[in-house]
């Protein structure tokens, strides 16, 4: 399966856990959400335009207070709505062209992701597909199945040197290092893991 132009199975996913898949899984999913919580505060930060920010990130989301709810959104269509709990990670995506009778594809993602599936903030009968990983999983689901979203994801998967390129182009703003650092130090995230790490 490819995200963008990376492969699965690239360097960071050949790294074999000390104890196991779920290990793996359980690291994958936090550097995940670090992404989203450095990417947001970042963006948010140094962005000459906040309301038209792409990235979010919320901790304490749902009624446990148990679960993180990050979105990226361009302002085009595009939206993407990520929520991460003990189950795993749940996403629904949408472009500019959202499928019709999407409630029979919404019934195909686990009931384990019971609480997205009754998240109203994601207005979840709009979309084009849905997109899972359980912390048993090694890959991605869709529904439908071979869903082509890999080019609304693209933004998601980068790493940091992406990230600070991508503020360049859409915000027209260069982040400096000193600005990265001081970031990830405030927020507990270690960019030494992010620097190889893409959501495939």
């Amino acid at each position: 399966m490819e995200f963008g132009n990376y492969k699965q199975g690239a360097k960071y996913n050949r790294i074999e856990p000390v104890n196991g898949h779920r290990i793996f899984m359980d690291s994958f999913i936090s550097t995940l959400q670090a992404k989203f919580r450095i990417f947001s505060v970042l963006e948010a930060g140094h962005s000459l335009h906040p309301h038209f920010n792409y990235f979010e990130y919320h901790e304490d989301w749902g009624e446990s207070g148990s679960e993180r709810m990050a979105a990226y959104k361009n302002g085009e269509g595009i939206e993407v709505f990520f929520l991460f709990s003990t189950a795993g990670v749940v996403a629904k995506v949408l472009n500019n062209d959202p499928l019709k009778d999407v409630d029979k594809l919404l019934k195909a993602v686990p009931d384990i992701f019971g609480s997205f599936k009754g998240e109203l903030a994601f207005d979840l009968l709009i979309a084009n597909c849905y997109i899972w990983r359980t912390r048993d999983d090694k890959a991605w689901s869709s529904a439908p199945m071979n869903a082509d979203y890999t080019s609304n994801l693209e933004p998601l998967w980068e790493t940091v040197e992406g990230f600070v390129r991508w503020m360049e182009i859409y915000h027209e703003v260069k982040l400096e290092k000193s600005a990265i650092e001081a970031a990830a130090q405030k927020l507990n995230v270690d960019l030494s893991a992010l620097l190889e790490f893409r959501g495939t």
